[in-house]
């Protein structure tokens, strides 16, 4: 376990002389990894290499939880970083022992002992200070003390006596699950105890497969699973849930007799849920009856109304929402954009990383909404989902695909698909209106004159203003302001400097001014008139995922 880029995989590749780190996108673990290796001292080890990047924290937090030894590893140059303190983490609260891997000693800025301070801090305590925890430096790229990293690792097993039992009943847990064209459902599983063999019967969660084939992590055929060995098998009915303990049932009438047990106890807790939330939504909804029904009561006595019980609470909210001002009228119609996503994957650790990070979204801008999410290739039933909704599909790491009529975002490095969704979102965001403050001034005196019309005479207000900072000009719109409340907003009938009509008036010049065509506004002295512009700007988003990509570092050491 460790922070992005520290070598994990490099060291691992170097253990068991294999090269994973090429396939790996943008040169970071994006998948929890089973491999079991043969050391030259004739000790077997299994690892699990866990992603190191912030997305991916519920992976490491299982496994942390399935494992017996963490082995955390620390670049000597970069020191304890945020996923190092959160292996640290992990590895405390599953209780489980360390061992330090102190990488990179070959680089130049390298500080092996600035590193041992750090770790310090974190309460980790190494043996050469009077603790426990074993701290090797080495190069997993040169291949410097990888022995002596081995031999920490397995005096340690010894000491803590971490022995298998390969008889009894199969336990263990899934580590990882994936959609395969030609083999249909697979999930990793990690063996803790007993062998497994083809023919058993497993049971994860509320699904089940029979054992027909075996495969280790090179994809090779193997006939048996003793303690520790991770197997990838196939032929799951429904794909289980990573993280999940599986266990054999003797025979295919007991694993369906304990499904139905199961299926049973999670009805029943579904149920007591369900009413829990029906319950607390009655109880605020009650709530918000009675606050309602208190507002109106009040609203018919001030107004002399003895008929309170004629008036529904509908009508009553209608009313309440029409005698509010226009801009709070605009705020509760106005409602914020949703955008549609579907997330698909090729593993079910992919998945849930992405939509984990999702699930973080607040944004005061626009919603996000997860309308399916999925282990496989994009789908028929997909796209038409997205057809119906008018959302995106971001396919992680699986077949890339378009669509004419759908936006189908491919990707295969995590940080890329956030990157790509908060730009797409920047640019599909409606407009907003930014007033620029162009000029102020106040009404000194209201002035009245008598329009001669065919029709009749109307009576016309004209503010008499000083401009006070700025220019005011017709051709920006203007605000009457009296206290808090805006009088008016809108554009100006008039604009005279004693008898002319004016197009703008500066800093200290004194002017007179009418509002709206038909609309007969009355002025106080006091009152002030605010001439600004109203701009259409794009606006940002604001939310970030937590992380950014750094591209100008290479992931691939």
């Amino acid at each position: 376990m460790g922070h992005v880029d520290h070598g994990k995989t490099t060291l691992l590749d170097a253990l068991r002389e294999a090269s994973v780190v090429d396939q790996e996108f943008g040169g970071i673990t994006q998948h929890i990894g089973a491999f079991n290796v043969k050391l030259p001292s004739g000790h077997s080890i299994t690892f699990l290499d866990t992603p190191g990047h912030a997305a991916f924290t519920a992976m490491r937090a299982r496994g942390a939880s399935v494992t017996d030894i963490v082995v955390l590893v620390i670049a000597a140059e970069d020191g304890i970083m945020p996923q190092t303190v959160e292996s640290i983490q992990h590895a405390r609260g599953e209780n489980v022992p360390l061992v330090v891997a102190i990488n990179k000693i070959d680089k130049f800025e390298a500080d092996v002992e600035k590193t041992k301070n750090m770790l310090a801090a974190y309460d980790v305590v190494l043996e050469e200070y009077g603790g426990e925890v074993q701290a090797v430096p080495i190069s997993a790229l040169k291949r410097i003390n990888l022995d002596q990293l081995e031999e920490c690792i397995t005096t340690l097993a010894e000491f803590l006596e971490l022995k298998g039992d390969p008889g009894g009943l199969v336990e263990g847990h899934i580590i990882e699950t994936r959609t395969d064209t030609g083999r249909g459902k697979m999930a990793t599983i990690l063996v803790q105890r007993g062998s497994l063999k083809k023919g058993d019967y497993l049971i994860a969660g509320l699904t089940w497969t029979k054992v027909r084939n075996m495969y280790d992590s090179n994809g090779q055929i193997v006939e048996k699973a003793t303690p520790s060995t991770p197997v990838e098998i196939g032929g799951w009915k429904q794909l289980p849930q990573i993280g999940d303990e599986v266990l054999q049932a003797q025979t295919e009438k007991q694993l369906k007799k304990a499904l139905a047990y199961r299926q049973e106890k999670l009805d029943a807790e579904k149920g007591e849920q369900d009413m829990q939330i029906i319950n607390e939504r009655r109880t605020e909804d009650r709530k918000q009856y009675l606050k309602i029904k208190k507002e109106r009561a009040q609203y018919m006595r001030e107004r002399g109304l003895r008929s309170v019980k004629r008036m529904n609470l509908v009508r009553f909210e209608r009313i309440m929402n029409f005698n509010k001002s226009p801009q709070e009228r605009k705020e509760i119609v106005e409602e914020k954009p949703t955008f549609y996503l579907i997330i698909k994957g090729d593993v079910a650790g992919s998945v849930e990383a992405i939509t984990d990070t999702l699930a973080t979204f607040q944004s005061n801008l626009c919603d996000i909404e997860i309308l399916h999410s999925g282990v496989g290739d994009v789908t028929p039933y997909d796209i038409e989902l997205a057809e119906l909704f008018d959302g995106l599909i971001y396919a992680f790491n699986v077949s890339p695909i378009t669509h004419e009529s759908v936006a189908i975002k491919n990707h295969n490095v995590i940080y890329h698909l956030f990157d790509d969704l908060i730009q797409t979102i920047n640019e599909k965001l409606p407009f907003i209106t930014e007033e620029i403050v162009r000029g102020e001034a106040k009404i000194l005196q209201e002035f009245l004159y008598k329009e001669k019309k065919k029709d009749g005479n109307r009576q016309i207000h004209v503010a008499g203003c000083r401009c006070l900072s700025g220019n005011l000009s017709r051709k920006y719109l203007f605000k009457l302001q009296r206290g808090d409340e805006v009088i008016f907003d809108g554009k100006l009938s008039s604009l005279k400097i004693m008898k002319d009509e004016v197009s703008s008036v500066g800093t200290n010049q004194e002017c007179g001014m009418t509002f709206g065509s038909e609309t007969d506004v009355e002025f106080k002295p006091g009152d002030t008139v605010i001439c600004y512009e109203a701009i259409q700007k794009q606006p940002k988003l604001d939310w970030e995922p937590g992380y950014v990509a750094d591209s100008s570092k290479e992931f691939s050491y």
